[in-house]
Parts: structure tokens; C-alpha cells; sequence
């Protein structure tokens, strides 16, 4: 059994590789020594090396090869799209500014958000040198659409929900 954590830059943000070599869950970048994969045709590739895995289309599983448009997948039936990985970030220069968004769906809260999480959370990042220069609060609808807070007055099942939107700083060391 393979208990090696796999790790891709998936649609603009990391996800778990599932043992099935699915898109799973959104997870923090790698750290040094993570297995980070690349998609290639017809799979997976370990970054840096030569073997391909299988490609899964996210909605039904079956084998995905690539179209004539880059980073565009298709089963036969669906087509999605495989974000190339990102390139490597540039070294933080001591003294300049860096940031940090902090929703209510961040994994740290583990689908437990409550104002007493948040104090807690937000009390961690300031002892790391965090502070907050900004909140948001942002209507989101069904499939993820973000809809303008002003316009309020959705019901039924496209009704939004509010979210949470933190943004933090802090001086680079």
C-alpha cells in the first residue's frame, strides 16, 4: 500500500492526489520531500520524472487525454482543465511585505467555523507576526458564483451564502 502523500497544482490551487490518482481535497503547498505530480499525457508524472499515471476526469473517472488546447482534458465526455504547475516563488527579501487570505473554508477551521475558532486562529497568526489589514464579507452561490453583497435577497436553492474574507500581513524576516 502506497502511503506516500501525492501533492498537484490542479485549477489554480494544490490538491491531494486520492489513491485512485484523483483530484482530492485542496492541501497546503508542498514541503520539501512531498511527491508533487505534473500532469502529462494520458497520467500523472511525478515531477522531475519519467513514469505517467493514469489521468481520471474529476466528474467520471474514465482515462482523459489531452485536446489540441493547452492544459485542456477530455474524457469523451467532460473536458476540465489541469493548471501547469507554478513556478518556484520567489525568495522573500527580508523587510518587504507578505500576505495571507483566511476564509471560513480554510482547512485549519476543519468545517467547524465559529467566532470562537476564528479568535483563536487569528490570535495564532498574530503571535507569528500576522495582523489583519482587512475583512470582506462576499456572497457566494451556487457552483461557487460570487455574487455582489448589495444585491441580497436570493432565496430558494441558488440562494448565497456570506463568507468570510480575511486578509493578513506581515514583515518578512
Amino acid at each position: 500500500m502506497d502511503t506516500q502523500v501525492k501533492k498537484v497544482f490542479w485549477d489554480g490551487s494544490w490538491r491531494y492526489l486520492t489513491e485512485k490518482n484523483l483530484v482530492g481535497s485542496p492541501c497546503a503547498a508542498p514541503l520539501p520531500g512531498e511527491a508533487v505530480y505534473e500532469a502529462v499525457e494520458g497520467g500523472w508524472r511525478l515531477k522531475g520524472g519519467d513514469e505517467a499515471e493514469r489521468v481520471p476526469c474529476p466528474d467520471c473517472a474514465k482515462p482523459a487525454s489531452k485536446t489540441s488546447t493547452p492544459g485542456v482534458w477530455s474524457c469523451g465526455t467532460h473536458t476540465f482543465r489541469i493548471a501547469e504547475t507554478p513556478p518556484e516563488p520567489k525568495p522573500r527579501v527580508p523587510g518587504t511585505m507578505e500576505y495571507k487570505i483566511l476564509t471560513q473554508r480554510d482547512s485549519w477551521f476543519k468545517n467547524r467555523f465559529t467566532p470562537e475558532m476564528l479568535e483563536q486562529r487569528l490570535n495564532d497568526l498574530g503571535s507569528e507576526g500576522w495582523r489583519v489589514v482587512g475583512v470582506v464579507m462576499s456572497s457566494v452561490g451556487k457552483g461557487g458564483l460570487a455574487v455582489a453583497a448589495a444585491l441580497g435577497g436570493i432565496t430558494g436553492p441558488d440562494a448565497a451564502r456570506q463568507e468570510v474574507i480575511i486578509f493578513l500581513e506581515r514583515v518578512v524576516k
